[in-house]
Protein backbone atom coordinates (compact mmCIF):
# COMPACT_ATOMS: atom_id res chain seq x y z
CA UNK A 1 0.00 0.00 0.00
CA UNK A 2 2.89 2.79 0.49
CA UNK A 3 3.89 1.95 -2.89
CA UNK A 4 0.47 2.90 -4.81
CA UNK A 5 0.56 6.04 -2.10
CA UNK A 6 4.29 6.99 -3.12
CA UNK A 7 3.05 6.35 -6.31
CA UNK A 8 0.79 8.94 -5.88
CA UNK A 9 2.27 11.76 -4.95
CA UNK A 10 4.84 10.66 -7.64
CA UNK A 11 2.66 11.15 -10.17
CA UNK A 12 1.10 14.23 -8.96
CA UNK A 13 4.75 15.97 -8.65
CA UNK A 14 5.95 14.31 -12.37
CA UNK A 15 2.90 16.53 -13.61
CA UNK A 16 3.90 19.77 -11.84
CA UNK A 17 7.41 19.88 -13.19
CA UNK A 18 7.94 20.91 -16.88
CA UNK A 19 10.99 19.54 -17.77
CA UNK A 20 9.62 16.12 -16.15
CA UNK A 21 6.47 16.73 -17.73
CA UNK A 22 7.92 16.55 -21.32
CA UNK A 23 10.26 13.79 -20.83
CA UNK A 24 7.24 11.79 -19.00
CA UNK A 25 4.28 13.00 -22.41
CA UNK A 26 7.29 12.05 -24.72
CA UNK A 27 7.74 8.52 -23.45
CA UNK A 28 3.78 8.13 -22.64
CA UNK A 29 2.47 9.61 -26.06
CA UNK A 30 -0.16 12.63 -26.06
CA UNK A 31 -1.79 12.83 -22.97
CA UNK A 32 -4.07 15.42 -21.84
CA UNK A 33 -5.01 15.95 -18.37
CA UNK A 34 -4.33 12.59 -17.41
CA UNK A 35 -6.11 12.21 -13.90
CA UNK A 36 -5.27 8.56 -12.67
CA UNK A 37 -2.98 6.15 -12.54
CA UNK A 38 -2.70 1.98 -12.25
CA UNK A 39 -0.32 -0.41 -12.40
CA UNK A 40 -0.91 -4.09 -13.07
CA UNK A 41 0.52 -6.67 -10.97
CA UNK A 42 2.47 -7.48 -14.43
CA UNK A 43 3.34 -4.24 -14.13
CA UNK A 44 1.20 -2.52 -17.22
CA UNK A 45 0.42 1.09 -16.21
CA UNK A 46 -3.01 2.49 -17.07
CA UNK A 47 -3.92 6.13 -17.57
CA UNK A 48 -7.13 7.66 -17.35
CA UNK A 49 -6.19 10.43 -20.12
CA UNK A 50 -9.24 12.66 -18.98
CA UNK A 51 -8.90 15.13 -21.93
CA UNK A 52 -8.64 12.56 -24.53
CA UNK A 53 -11.35 10.81 -23.01
CA UNK A 54 -9.77 7.68 -23.19
CA UNK A 55 -8.10 4.62 -20.99
CA UNK A 56 -4.53 3.72 -22.66
CA UNK A 57 -2.55 0.50 -21.58
CA UNK A 58 1.01 0.83 -21.77
CA UNK A 59 4.02 -1.76 -21.52
CA UNK A 60 6.76 -1.79 -18.69
CA UNK A 61 8.82 0.04 -21.01
CA UNK A 62 6.34 2.67 -22.08
CA UNK A 63 4.74 1.81 -25.46
CA UNK A 64 1.27 1.93 -25.87
CA UNK A 65 -0.20 -1.70 -25.94
CA UNK A 66 -3.83 -0.55 -26.50
CA UNK A 67 -6.46 2.71 -25.83
CA UNK A 68 -10.08 2.93 -25.69
CA UNK A 69 -11.03 6.26 -26.58
CA UNK A 70 -13.88 8.20 -27.34
CA UNK A 71 -16.42 11.17 -26.29
CA UNK A 72 -19.99 9.08 -25.83
CA UNK A 73 -22.23 7.17 -24.01
CA UNK A 74 -21.40 3.63 -25.70
CA UNK A 75 -19.66 0.41 -24.08
CA UNK A 76 -15.92 1.72 -25.60
CA UNK A 77 -16.50 5.62 -25.28
CA UNK A 78 -16.24 8.04 -22.56
CA UNK A 79 -17.13 11.63 -20.44
CA UNK A 80 -14.16 12.35 -18.51
CA UNK A 81 -13.21 8.74 -17.49
CA UNK A 82 -11.67 10.41 -13.83
CA UNK A 83 -9.68 7.10 -12.84
CA UNK A 84 -8.68 3.33 -13.35
CA UNK A 85 -7.87 0.68 -11.66
CA UNK A 86 -5.61 -2.27 -12.56
CA UNK A 87 -4.36 -3.44 -9.56
CA UNK A 88 -6.39 -6.89 -9.44
CA UNK A 89 -4.97 -7.58 -12.81
CA UNK A 90 -7.82 -9.63 -14.76
CA UNK A 91 -10.14 -6.56 -14.56
CA UNK A 92 -9.77 -2.90 -14.84
CA UNK A 93 -12.38 -0.66 -13.29
CA UNK A 94 -12.75 2.89 -15.20
CA UNK A 95 -14.71 6.03 -13.27
CA UNK A 96 -16.50 7.60 -16.13
CA UNK A 97 -17.38 11.04 -14.33
CA UNK A 98 -19.69 12.70 -16.41
CA UNK A 99 -21.57 9.21 -17.51
CA UNK A 100 -22.49 8.32 -13.61
CA UNK A 101 -21.02 4.69 -14.63
CA UNK A 102 -18.25 3.14 -14.05
CA UNK A 103 -16.84 0.60 -16.50
CA UNK A 104 -15.37 -3.04 -16.06
CA UNK A 105 -12.70 -4.19 -19.14
CA UNK A 106 -10.86 -7.24 -18.97
CA UNK A 107 -6.97 -6.83 -19.15
CA UNK A 108 -6.70 -6.56 -22.95
CA UNK A 109 -9.59 -3.46 -22.64
CA UNK A 110 -11.96 -5.69 -23.96
CA UNK A 111 -15.32 -4.10 -22.68
CA UNK A 112 -17.19 -6.54 -19.72
CA UNK A 113 -20.20 -4.78 -18.25
CA UNK A 114 -21.43 -0.83 -16.53
CA UNK A 115 -21.91 -0.22 -13.38
CA UNK A 116 -24.82 2.59 -13.97
CA UNK A 117 -25.09 5.16 -11.08
CA UNK A 118 -26.75 8.27 -11.29
CA UNK A 119 -28.11 11.08 -9.84
CA UNK A 120 -31.58 10.13 -9.20
CA UNK A 121 -29.77 7.18 -7.60
CA UNK A 122 -28.87 8.24 -4.19
CA UNK A 123 -28.79 5.25 -2.78
CA UNK A 124 -26.14 4.46 -4.68
CA UNK A 125 -23.41 6.99 -6.36
CA UNK A 126 -23.65 9.95 -8.54
CA UNK A 127 -20.63 11.23 -9.81
CA UNK A 128 -17.41 8.46 -9.90
CA UNK A 129 -14.57 10.27 -9.00
CA UNK A 130 -12.04 7.50 -8.55
CA UNK A 131 -12.45 3.92 -8.03
CA UNK A 132 -10.94 0.80 -6.03
CA UNK A 133 -10.89 -2.95 -5.87
CA UNK A 134 -9.98 -4.44 -3.49
CA UNK A 135 -8.51 -7.92 -2.90
CA UNK A 136 -11.30 -9.57 -1.54
CA UNK A 137 -13.90 -8.72 -4.32
CA UNK A 138 -15.29 -5.29 -3.13
CA UNK A 139 -15.14 -2.08 -4.75
CA UNK A 140 -15.21 1.16 -3.32
CA UNK A 141 -15.99 4.30 -5.67
CA UNK A 142 -15.54 7.75 -4.66
CA UNK A 143 -18.76 9.45 -4.92
CA UNK A 144 -18.08 13.73 -5.49
CA UNK A 145 -22.39 14.16 -5.95
CA UNK A 146 -22.96 12.86 -2.44
CA UNK A 147 -19.54 13.65 -1.08
CA UNK A 148 -19.04 9.71 -0.07
CA UNK A 149 -16.65 6.47 -0.33
CA UNK A 150 -19.19 3.49 -1.61
CA UNK A 151 -18.23 0.50 -1.04
CA UNK A 152 -19.81 -2.95 -3.01
CA UNK A 153 -19.37 -6.39 -2.20
CA UNK A 154 -18.30 -8.89 -5.30
CA UNK A 155 -22.09 -9.22 -6.16
CA UNK A 156 -22.49 -5.65 -7.38
CA UNK A 157 -24.60 -4.94 -3.62
CA UNK A 158 -24.41 -1.64 -1.97
CA UNK A 159 -22.88 -3.02 1.45
CA UNK A 160 -21.74 0.54 3.29
CA UNK A 161 -20.79 3.94 2.58
CA UNK A 162 -18.66 6.53 4.30
CA UNK A 163 -19.28 10.02 4.66
CA UNK A 164 -21.65 12.04 2.99
CA UNK A 165 -23.09 15.29 3.69
CA UNK A 166 -24.34 14.46 7.10
CA UNK A 167 -20.50 13.30 7.82
CA UNK A 168 -19.26 17.36 7.85
CA UNK A 169 -16.46 18.21 6.02
CA UNK A 170 -14.29 15.61 4.34
CA UNK A 171 -11.64 16.93 1.98
CA UNK A 172 -11.06 14.86 -1.89
CA UNK A 173 -7.56 13.99 -0.51
CA UNK A 174 -9.40 12.00 2.53
CA UNK A 175 -10.94 10.13 0.04
CA UNK A 176 -7.97 9.27 -1.74
CA UNK A 177 -6.25 7.92 1.67
CA UNK A 178 -9.29 5.65 2.13
CA UNK A 179 -9.19 3.85 -1.17
CA UNK A 180 -5.87 3.19 -0.78
CA UNK A 181 -5.74 1.52 2.21
CA UNK A 182 -8.89 -0.63 1.13
CA UNK A 183 -6.75 -3.41 -0.24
Amino acid sequence: MRFLLLLFFSFSILFSQTQIKSEFLFKFGSLNNPRGISISPAGEIYIADTGNNSIKKFSKNGQLIREVTGYGWGELEFDQPYDVDASGGISIYVADYNNHRVQRFDKNLNYVATLQGGSDRVDFFGFPKSVAFSTFGDLFIIDEENLRCVKLNKFNKLEKTFGGVEAGSLSPLNFYFIIIKAG
